[in-house]
C-alpha cells in the first residue's frame, strides 16, 4: 500500500509509466515491515539517529530488557540490528549492509547500544535504514527464532535519494 502511494507519487512520468524511483521516497520513512509486531509496541527505548553524509547511526542507551522490550514468551535472548539497503533502479544493483548487536539475555541488564551503518557500502540512487529486533530461544547453544519470526519487529527509519 505503502509502495503504491511512491509510485503515484512520480510528478516525472505519465499514468500508466509511472516508477518507483521517480516517487517521493520519504514516504516510506516510518514503514513497520512486521504486520503481528511493531517495533514502537516491541521496544520501549529512546533511540537516537545520527544521520551523516558517511554513516547512518542508532544509539540506545543501557536497558534491562524485561522492562523496556516486549519480551514474547519462551524467548532467552534478543538481538538488535540496524540494517542499510542501497539500490540503483537503473541498474538492478543491490546492496545490504547490517551492524547487529551481540546475542542479549532478556534478563540481564544490557549496555549502551550503538551501531552504525558506512554509507560508501551502500551504492545506489535510494537508500533505506532499518531498525529491527530479533528474538530467540538459546538450547544447548543453539539459537531457535520464536515464533517462526512473528513477534520480530522492524521498521524502515530513515530514507535518503542520492
Amino acid at each position: 500500500q505503502v509502495m503504491m502511494k511512491v509510485l503515484q507519487s512520480d510528478l516525472v512520468n505519465n499514468r500508466g509509466e509511472r516508477m518507483v524511483r521517480a516517487g517521493d521516497w520519504s514516504l516510506l520513512k516510518d514503514m513497520e515491515l512486521n504486520a503481528s509486531s511493531s517495533l514502537g509496541s516491541t521496544l520501549f527505548l529512546e533511540t537516537t539517529y545520527t544521520d551523516s553524509p558517511t554513516a547512518w547511526a542508532v544509539a540506545i542507551p543501557a536497558f534491562v530488557p524485561q522492562d523496556y522490550v516486549a519480551v514474547p514468551r519462551g524467548a532467552t535472548h534478543l538481538r538488535i540490528s540496524a540494517t542499510g539497503v542501497g539500490l540503483d533502479f537503473s541498474t538492478g544493483a543491490r546492496a545490504v549492509q547490517t551492524a547487529a548487536s551481540t546475542l542479549l539475555p532478556v534478563i540481564d541488564p544490557a549496555a549502551a547500544i550503538n551501531l552504525s551503518v558506512d554509507k560508501a557500502l551502500l551504492p545506489g540512487t535510494h537508500r533505506a535504514f532499518v531498525l529491527s529486533v530479533e528474538f530467540v530461544q538459546m538450547v544447548n547453544g543453539s539459537e531457535y527464532s520464536i515464533n517462526n519470526g512473528a513477534h520480530n519487529a522492524a521498521k524502515m527509519v530513515g530514507v535518503e535519494q542520492v
